[in-house]
C-alpha cells in the first residue's frame, strides 16, 4: 500500500532524492529513510520532470482540523473528558479555531461516538471518612444471610420540592414563536415538604409529613417519629391487608433499626 506523501515533510523529500543522486538505489534510500519505495520513485519523478517536492495547492475547502486539534480531540475521551463547546473554545484559545459542528461531527465519524452528547451523572460527595465507615459497615456483615436481612426496619427521611421549575431540556414546547410559549412563574425560595417512612421485609410504615417550619431534631425524632409511628407499626398483628396495616415485623426483640 503506498503511503501519503502528505505524511513527510518537504526536507525528508529532499533527502531522499540526494540520497538517489549520490548514488543509491531507490531501494536503499526507502530503507534508509524508513518510506516506502512506491514513495521515493514518485519524488524522483517530480525531480526529474523539473517539478516541485512542495504538495500541490489542493482544491476545495483546507481541512479545518489540524494534528494538534484531533490530538486534543482524541485525549478528551479518555482524560479530562469536556463538551464540544469547551473544547471549541480551548483551542480557539490556543491558535487553533475549530467550530463546536467540526469537532461534534469528527467524534461522530473517526472517533466511533455516538450521535448524541451524554449529560454528566451527579454521585453524592463523600468524605473519607464516610468511606471507611460504609466499608466497615458492609464487612461487619458480609456474612449475613437472608433470615438476618428480614430483621432489618430501614427509615429515612426526605424533602420534596413542591415549586419544582420546568426541565429547560426535556420540558420543551413547540410554537411558532416564542410569545405563544406561556410563563411559568418560579418561587425565589422553592417550597419543601419532609416525610419520614419506615419499611421493614414484611411492611411499611405510614408516611409522617413534618410540619413546615419543624426542626428535625433528635427530640421531635424520638418524641413524635418513633413513638407515634414506628412503634405502633411494630405493634401490628395482622397478617394480610395493605402494607401499612399488616404485621411490620415478625419477633420485635429480634428487630435491627437502621435510620
Amino acid at each position: 500500500m503506498s503511503e501519503n506523501q502528505g505524511e513527510h515533510s518537504v526536507d525528508i523529500r529532499g533527502q531522499g532524492v540526494g540520497v538517489v543522486l549520490a548514488g543509491k538505489t531507490t531501494g536503499e534510500a526507502a530503507k534508509a529513510l524508513n518510506v516506502s519505495h512506491s514513495t521515493i520513485v514518485k519524488w524522483m519523478k517530480k525531480h526529474n520532470n523539473g517539478e516541485t517536492l512542495c504538495d500541490k495547492p489542493r482544491p476545495g475547502r483546507p481541512k479545518v482540523m489540524d494534528r494538534i486539534s484531533k490530538m486534543v480531540v482524541r485525549k478528551s475521551l479518555t482524560e479530562k473528558r469536556q463538551s464540544t463547546g469547551k473544547l471549541s473554545a480551548r483551542l480557539t484559545a490556543a491558535g487553533h479555531p475549530v467550530p463546536r459542528s467540526t469537532i461534534q461531527r469528527y467524534m461522530m465519524k473517526e472517533l466511533g461516538c455516538r450521535d448524541r452528547a451524554f449529560v454528566q451523572r451527579k454521585i453524592p460527595k463523600i468524605t473519607e471518612k464516610q468511606k471507611d465507615d460504609r466499608l466497615k459497615f458492609c464487612l461487619e456483615r458480609r456474612h449475613w444471610k437472608e433470615e438476618d436481612g428480614s430483621k432489618v426496619i430501614w427509615s429515612d427521611e426526605s424533602p420534596f420540592e413542591l415549586d419544582s421549575s420546568p426541565n429547560r431540556q426535556n420540558d420543551v414546547i413547540w410554537a411558532h414563536t416564542p410569545a405563544e410559549v406561556p410563563r411559568q412563574e418560579k418561587s425565589k425560595f422553592s417550597r419543601k415538604l419532609m416525610v419520614w417512612g419506615a419499611m421493614s421485609a414484611t411492611g411499611l410504615s405510614e408516611l409522617h409529613v413534618v410540619p413546615n417550619q419543624t426542626s428535625l431534631n433528635a427530640e421531635y425524632y424520638h418524641g413524635i417519629i418513633l413513638n407515634e409511628y414506628l412503634l405502633p407499626a411494630l405493634n401490628r398483628t395482622a397478617e394480610a391487608g395493605p402494607p401499612t396495616q399488616q404485621k411490620f415485623h415478625h419477633t420485635m426483640s429480634e428487630s435491627i433499626f437502621f435510620a
